[in-house]
């Protein structure tokens, strides 16, 4: 067979040697090497680094800790349960890698390229991900995912993925949309009936105390022209004056409709549980207001939005009000506020809870007459 025949059968090039032979090393001569040769850039496809399947000597292999493999084509390697905490991945080619249950933690995977690699089980606590390619992953059950303008167009997710993103698009976008409102709507109609009715309580007290006047002016003309009924129009006014709400009767005193709508009359704990209700669903409506853009931008673009981790640290670099817009606009465009304020309202959705429990054994404990047959 000639050499031109046993060369078009041939597969695609493994990983090299050589730089295998560095990775036995460990990471410090590896990064060593990197710095010392960074136009070169490493060949590790197809690089199979599972426990299982090396000697007990090569078994360090898998721990790639602090690694420097910036640039370096890893496509289609194997590197199931491998130690990478903190390395340095930057704009890595890792398409089609297996990193099931592999550790990441702290990890820079700034500008890799991931797609169709296998991350389910790994751990990425802390793990930069911003502008990382991972369409079509297989993302199901990472733990400590942090995404940041991430692409994750046709990614596998876990249903209840507990990632601060997907808690904040499963929570305030979708069917839970609905919920939210109708929620909303039902937690803020008692209290517009409540204030209606005692606007129009007041109104009419109004209306009443309006009329007594007038029938006062009317019994005053009525007594000037020594009118024989105008003595018992007036004992009969006189009476309704002692009993209608007015400052200085007895049994009435002045208040404002808020007071009476939170019951700040009823205790501490009555009006205290009404503000934190209140609360609660003006964050919910907050949020919802917030994510839902960003998840439509998302299901049009594939991009995530931006984590925006230290929001703070720009504030010194602000120069001039149009700075100051642009910066103030950037909060609208990250997640990572929001999944604090989602967690708030994680802990004032306990609150509500309980107030519900409260009423409802309160409303099931009141006595009614009832017939007796």
């Amino acid at each position: 067979m000639s050499e031109e025949s046993r060369n078009e059968g041939t597969e695609e090039p493994q990983h090299n040697p050589e730089h295998l032979t560095l990775l036995r090393k460990g990471w410090i001569e590896w990064n060593k090497w990197r710095e010392e040769n960074p136009h070169i850039v490493p060949n590790l496809r197809y690089l199979h680094l599972h426990k299982g399947t090396l000697g007990h000597d090569d078994l360090y292999l898998c721990n790639l800790e602090k690694a420097n493999l910036q640039g370096a084509d890893f496509r289609g390697a194997k590197l199931w349960g491998a130690h990478l905490e903190a390395a340095h991945l930057f704009e890595a080619r890792l398409e089609g890698v297996d990193l099931a249950g592999a550790h990441l933690e702290g990890a820079t995977l700034v500008d890799g390229q991931l797609q169709k690699a296998r991350l389910c089980g790994a751990n990425l606590r802390k793990a930069n991900l911003t502008n990382v390619d991972l369409t079509g992953a297989d993302l199901r059950g990472v733990e400590g995912m942090r995404l940041d303008a991430t692409i994750v167009r046709d990614a596998r997710f876990w249903p209840r993925d507990r990632d601060p993103w997907s808690v904040l698009r499963r929570g305030y976008t979708g069917p839970k949309l609905l919920f939210n409102l109708l929620f909303l709507v039902a937690f803020l109609l008692p209290y517009a009936v409540k204030t209606a009715g005692w606007v129009m309580v007041n109104r009419t007290q109004d209306e009443l105390s309006l009329g007594v006047k007038r029938l006062e002016s009317a019994t005053d003309q009525l007594e000037a022209e020594e009118h024989a009924a105008a003595k018992p129009i007036r004992s009969v006014l006189t009476a309704i004056k002692e009993r209608l709400p007015m400052e200085g009767n007895d049994g009435w005193r002045e208040s404002r409709v808020w007071r009476l709508v939170l019951g700040v009359d009823k205790g501490v704990p009555y009006w205290l549980t009404a503000v934190l209700l209140i609360a609660y669903n003006i964050l919910r409506a907050f949020l919802t207001w917030c994510v839902g853009p960003m998840r439509d931008e998302e299901e049009r673009s594939g991009h995530t939005p931006r984590l925006w981790r230290d929001p703070f640290a720009r504030l010194r670099a602000i120069r001039g009000w149009r700075a100051a817009v642009r910066w103030w606009d950037s909060w609208f465009e990250a997640y990572g506020w929001l999944y604090r304020l989602h967690r708030v309202a994680a802990g004032l959705l306990l609150v509500a809870i309980a107030s519900f429990l409260w009423h409802a054994a309160n409303w099931l404990i009141l006595p009614v007459w009832i017939p007796a047959t």
